[in-house]
């Protein structure tokens, strides 16, 4: 079996280690971080509830990140909503809203 070290553990080295292990690879992965995700994380506020922090808007061309989160038995756990209405405050007061009808349902 070929050994092989992945620098990281971010969604890139998460995804790479899978591929590699699923390819008889003996994979090593290394991270700096006490926990693996890299900027996709929560954070807990006893006041507030969760807060994701990282990748909020999942779009349906996000082939490779979708299939890599079903390979691991994550995709279920994602929040999928039927429409999208994100306000944005332009210095002055504007709003603009960025909208979607249909968010991506596999």
């Amino acid at each position: 079996m070929k050994k092989v070290i992945v620098i990281g553990g971010g969604f890139a080295g998460l995804s790479a280690s899978v591929d590699l292990a699923e390819n008889n690879f003996e994979v090593t992965l290394i991270e700096a971080s006490p926990k693996l995700g890299g900027r996709a994380y929560s954070v807990e506020d006893p006041e507030f509830g969760s807060f994701d922090n990282g990748q909020h808007i999942l779009m349906g061309c996000y082939d490779e990140t979708i299939s890599f989160l079903e390979k691991i038995g994550s995709y279920s756990k994602l929040d999928i909503q039927d429409s999208l209405s994100i306000p944005f405050v332009r210095p002055g007061g504007a709003i603009y809203k960025l909208t979607a009808k249909k968010i991506y349902i596999r």
